[in-house]
């Protein structure tokens, strides 16, 4: 029994520290250590970007198509989500615009470019925000919008002197603010740049003609005849103004013009057969005159016709024609002039007579007409005696 006592003590005396020393321990905690609470939350929060992130690029994803399919309204619904994720977000920004612009709300479009061209004032936002203030001033008729447009180009051309766009929309609008001289300094440089640009060419030729400056008009429509040989518009401008500085020789150059079957080819015939007439190649006047008679009976034309006749001696010819002329128009002082002269040389004077008292019914002041019938009035008395 004794000895069961003392092996009972000393069990207990050998437990004692041992039971102090697990009493100095930390107690054991079911939660992590702060370091990897961190690494939690910091996954956490790429989850929730990530899942931000492709929201983001989804909704821009169905915008975008949807702007391509030309559903505006739904690519707005979808870019305007966009919006409201991330406000920040220039690619979604710029697609809302342009479906807001398709929609012809421009008003909107021009908020939404305003704050886009605040974050990205690139060339290409900023030529987008001028092309919606130029229109939404010439819908409310503010100048004072279409004049920011205007600041907005420029501002364009100093970050690009070379961005053609931005020039050519620079320069209508100083067109719709009726700035003519601005217009004709920024075309002249497109001009410059591309000679093939239509649009410009005949804008310049036009200006100058208009300003009477008539050797720079001649010049750019030359330059365009070049190019579009086959244009009617650019040919029929050209040689008109040939015509009018009476550059006849040229004109009959280009008569293989008439090869290409223009769909105005009377106006064409017209032109050749009267420069013919001024060159005295009478033949190929009256050529081309009797084909546009034909398919353009014209007083003018015939009258052109009847004196080519008449420069050849084909008097009979002639009066016909003449009086072609005067049944189409019976108060043409020149077309009853011409019948006269024809009268002269066939020596019909009493006829010759008529037509020259009907010239000075039409015109009294024509002094060409009262001499002829003093001749007239002269020879029919010599004759009598």
């Amino acid at each position: 029994m004794i000895e069961l006592l003392l092996a009972f003590s000393v069990i207990v005396l050998l437990a004692i520290p041992l039971l102090w020393v697990f009493s100095r321990l930390p107690e054991r905690q079911d939660e992590q250590p702060a370091s990897d609470q961190v690494l939690d939350q910091s996954d956490q929060n790429k989850t929730i970007q990530t899942s931000r992130q492709k929201k983001i690029l989804s909704f821009i994803r169905r915008g975008r198509l949807a702007l391509k399919k030309g559903n505006f309204k739904a690519a707005e619904d979808y870019l305007y989500q966009v919006s409201g994720i991330d406000e920040q977000d220039d690619e979604s920004l710029a697609a809302l615009a342009q479906a807001l612009y398709s929609q012809n709300k421009l008003e909107k479009a021009r908020v939404v470019m305003e704050r886009l061209v605040q974050q990205e004032p690139t060339s290409e936002n900023l030529t987008f925000l001028g092309q919606l203030l130029f229109e939404i001033g010439q819908v409310n008729e503010d100048r004072e919008d279409m004049e920011n447009s205007i600041m907005c180009y420029q501002v364009v051309l100093k970050q690009n002197p070379q961005d053609l766009e931005a020039k050519k929309k620079l320069a209508q609008t100083y067109l719709a603010l009726g700035m003519q001289y601005e217009t004709r300094l920024v075309y002249e440089q497109i001009f410059k740049e591309d000679p093939t640009d239509l649009e410009v060419g005949l804008f310049l030729a036009n200006y100058y003609q208009e300003k009477d400056q008539l050797d720079k008009a001649e010049a750019y429509l030359a330059s365009l005849f070049k190019i579009y040989s086959t244009d009617e518009d650019v040919a029929s401008k050209y040689f008109s103004l040939l015509a009018e500085r009476s550059k006849y020789d040229k004109i009959v150059k280009y008569r293989a013009f008439l090869d290409s079957e223009p769909s105005n080819k009377s106006f064409f015939l017209e032109l050749l057969g009267r420069a013919y007439l001024h060159l005295r190649r009478f033949q190929e006047a009256i050529d081309y005159l009797e084909l546009y008679c034909q398919i353009e009976p014209d007083p003018d034309g015939y009258f052109n016709l009847a004196l080519a006749y008449y420069q050849t001696g084909c008097e009979q010819q002639a009066l016909e024609y003449i009086q072609a002329a005067i049944d189409l128009n019976s108060n043409s002082a020149r077309c009853h002039y011409l019948m006269a002269q024809v009268y002269i040389q066939q020596e019909e004077y009493q006829k010759a007579q008529t037509a020259l008292w009907r010239v000075l019914d039409l015109d009294e002041q024509n002094r060409e007409a009262r001499l002829d019938l003093e001749r007239i009035k002269y020879k029919l008395s010599t004759s009598s005696t």
